[in-house]
């Protein structure tokens, strides 16, 4: 189609990498790496969309990045940070109307994460075996909902009826809290 689709990383990132660049989308941008680089994007021209999903002001403990975005100063750099957007893109209306107060005049969409059964609604899959899947996808940041309901997960992978998958926690953990649920084939 004609369009080149680059993937920087903000830290390694050089402002000649966007010289021939239109539009600058940043995803969920944080810290004086992403300020800076926002800041000499805006002043060469740059078109500016920021993609934010998450709630940076009001992380728990249980989030890796929990401890780093709690400083005040981070904080700043956030809300900074959507000053040079051109267009701001939330995942829930609830994230739009937090942020909201920090960027006014700037424009925001939501965009909502996952599946909704309006634009894609149900359609019923074909059984290939008679098991029932539980599949879960998850960060460490989970770790706590997942973990809440951890005897019945190792209950499901002993049944033979059930095939179990997770994916996104560490072995070490997976050996801890879910013994029974195979973690590799």
């Amino acid at each position: 189609m004609g369009h080149d689709i680059r993937y920087l990383a903000i830290e390694s990132a050089k402002w000649y990498d966007l010289m021939d660049v239109d539009v600058v989308v940043a995803k969920s941008p944080n810290g004086m790496a992403y300020f800076d680089m926002l800041r000499e994007c805006k002043r060469m021209g740059k078109k500016i969309i920021i993609d934010h999903d998450d709630n940076l002001h009001e992380t728990t403990r249980t989030n890796p990045a929990h401890i780093g975005l709690s400083h005040e100063a981070m904080r700043k750099t956030v809300e900074d940070c959507f000053g040079f957007a051109d267009h701001i893109i939330y995942s829930t209306d609830a994230l739009q109307k937090y942020y909201m107060p920090y960027h006014e005049g700037i424009a925001s969409t939501v965009i909502n994460n996952g599946w909704n059964p309006i634009i894609q609604p149900f359609m019923p899959v074909p059984k290939i075996e008679d098991k029932i899947r539980f599949i879960w996808r998850g960060s460490m940041h989970h770790l706590d909902d997942i973990g809440s309901i951890a005897s019945y997960i190792n209950e499901l992978a002993e049944d033979e009826s059930c095939d179990v998958a997770m994916l996104g926690i560490q072995d070490f953990i997976m050996a801890y809290l879910f013994p029974k649920v195979k973690t590799k084939e």
